[in-house]
């Protein structure tokens, strides 16, 4: 186990869009090996399974391919579109159309499409798979003879083996997806933390600046006027700074308004703020 979360922990990232991508190769491999096993043992013909071959060996160079991760997309597009256009309907023609659980696979497939998709491009990708959902219906139903359909006990024995497989994976992308967008959220909190913080830091001294000091100098003195508090300012002046900076130099010069920021900031604690 600890093996498997060193590999998928190769290809995480803060891009919510290349981790979910990745853990779908990931996926593909895991339910191909699962499927060709079973279709072994319940005896299915062999064309039904050289669709887990294909993507197998695919899902594997992918996932080595991305390990570059400026080629994630094409991979991306190229992944959606074998797996909603080219493995769909041919999963759907080879086992059963309808009566095998291609639709909930489907289901899957729309769940990533609406994740790793943006604007027109889910609009367009959607309505694509949908409109090819419903042609394979339409065709099911007027010329089921295209369709190449399994005994009952075969379909049944197949249900039982492939809903818990896609229950499972369901499971772990959407939890995936949740802990992604979780961890995203909280950089982003950070991100702005650290952003309203500079905003009202000055660069130099690391006290607070001219905004922050005249917006809390407004808030304290409105509460003063109230009588909620007592209200103190100290305006401090750096005599002959200018001498100094001639003398010794700009560099010297910060120095002195840096120690002496810190030094009042020592003195006054938290009773009170510094401002430049």
């Amino acid at each position: 186990m600890g093996n498997v979360r060193a590999f998928i922990k190769k290809y995480e990232t803060n891009d919510l869009e290349y981790n979910l991508m990745s853990l779908v190769l990931v996926a593909i491999i895991a339910m191909s090996i699962i499927s060709i096993i079973s279709n072994a043992i319940i005896n299915y013909p062999f064309m039904v399974s050289i669709k887990w071959v294909i993507l197998l060996l695919y899902a594997i160079f992918s996932l080595a391919a991305v390990l570059k991760k400026s080629r994630m997309k094409w991979i991306k597009y190229i992944t959606l579109g074998l797996l909603c256009f080219v493995i769909i309907p041919y999963t759907w023609f080879s086992t059963g159309g309808s009566e095998n659980v291609t639709l909930l696979y489907s289901t899957i497939l729309l769940i990533v499409v609406a994740v790793v998709l943006r604007g027109t491009q889910k609009v367009v990708f959607i309505s694509l798979f949908i409109i090819e959902i419903e042609v394979l219906l339409l065709s099911e139903h007027f010329f089921p003879s295209l369709f190449i359909h399994m005994s009952k006990q075969t379909l049944f024995i197949d249900s039982m083996i492939q809903l818990p497989i896609i229950i499972a994976i369901t499971s772990f992308l959407v939890s995936k997806v949740i802990d992604m967008y979780k961890k995203q959220q909280h950089l982003i909190q950070a991100y702005n933390k650290r952003l309203a913080k500079i905003s009202l830091t000055d660069e130099l001294s690391k006290v607070h600046n001219r905004r922050s000091i005249l917006s809390l100098l407004e808030e304290n003195f409105q509460l003063a006027k109230k009588g909620k508090q007592l209200l103190q300012i100290l305006i401090i002046d750096i005599d002959n700074f200018k001498e100094i900076n001639d003398k010794y130099g700009h560099q010297a010069g910060d120095n002195v308004i840096t120690t002496m920021c810190q030094e009042i900031r020592s003195i006054i604690y938290k009773e009170g703020v510094v401002g430049r």
